[in-house]
């Protein structure tokens, strides 16, 4: 991904005060006056300019978290990105995101380019309950190789998050998502 150009449209949601002070999906502590974003596949660190379409003003921002679950949306911004765009009262703003700069810390320590590393996986569901993730765990199983439950800790919950396919390609992830669409699922595409 490194290197390329990466260009979205779309519906940008933004989060806040449930979320203030929690970890975010990189590790942060999440502070919703701050300015950061969540995206499902873009590296965490990676910078990205979101302009709105419908008012014309434009924000930097930089990838901390994974989200928005919500399909059809593309990213969700802090509260303090979603005030400084004048979109806190609406709740959602169709959007442009466009990559100023890549960043892929857990690579880049090691010295190594994330571009055609394939790490895609596709993420099928998410509970705060064990069971309901073994129970969509093992019907997966029936149709799919290397299904896993990937548990994600924050200050106040446990996610038990299905997972389906290991080191894809992101053309195979992308593929894998219009599959589980057909059949009803929100699922999306994770970078790890």
């Amino acid at each position: 991904m490194e290197g390329e150009k990466f260009e979205e449209t779309g519906i940008a949601s933004w989060y806040g005060e449930d979320f203030h002070g929690r970890k975010t999906a990189n590790g942060e502590t999440y502070n919703m006056y701050s300015v950061s974003a969540a995206h499902k596949t873009l590296s965490f660190g990676t910078l990205v300019n979101v302009r709105d379409l419908e008012n014309g003003k434009t924000l930097l921002v930089r990838i901390n978290d994974r989200g928005p679950f919500i399909r059809g949306r593309i990213i969700d911004l802090s509260y303090g990105a979603a005030k400084k765009l004048d979109m806190v009262e609406k709740g959602i703003a169709k959007v442009r995101i466009t990559v100023v700069k890549w960043e892929s810390p857990k690579t880049k320590k090691r010295g190594i380019s994330r571009a055609g590393l394939n790490n895609y996986t596709v993420q099928v569901g998410s509970f705060t309950k064990r069971e309901n993730a073994i129970k969509l765990k093992n019907q997966l199983e029936k149709s799919f190789r290397d299904v896993c439950i990937v548990v994600h800790d924050t200050n106040q919950y446990r996610f038990y998050r299905v997972r389906v396919g290991i080191n894809l390609s992101k053309e195979s992830a992308l593929q894998l998502v219009k599959r589980f669409e057909l059949d009803n699922f929100s699922p999306f595409v994770t970078a790890e």
